[in-house]
């Protein structure tokens, strides 16, 4: 009962991927002008600083967010007809079914 799985042709968007870059960019700069920020004022209030290394967290998630749905989009790019018919995927060696 082993369902064969084919691989597509994936059209991709050009511009979604200047789009995150660009994203990626800002998310980036907001996070680096937020920990400089703790780093210049050590005395802020600890409200402030909380809140400051709470934003850095997301800031970190959106950023590993970004980059792997870029590296997605460019990994789809680059496969082409040609690539996914030549494409063989070796047996593990453990597979003996």
């Amino acid at each position: 009962m082993t369902k064969e799985r084919k691989l597509q042709a994936v059209t991709v968007d050009q511009n979604e991927i200047v789009q995150l870059r660009k994203s990626l960019q800002e998310v980036c700069a907001t996070k680096n002008k937020l920990e400089q920020t703790l780093e210049e004022k050590p005395f802020l209030p600890l409200s402030l600083r909380k809140k400051f290394k709470q934003n850095i967290r997301l800031c970190e998630s959106k950023i590993s967010q970004i980059r792997s749905r870029l590296t997605m989009l460019e990994v789809y790019s680059n496969l082409t007809e040609e690539k996914i018919e030549k494409a063989v995927i070796p047996k593990h060696y453990q597979d003996r079914k």
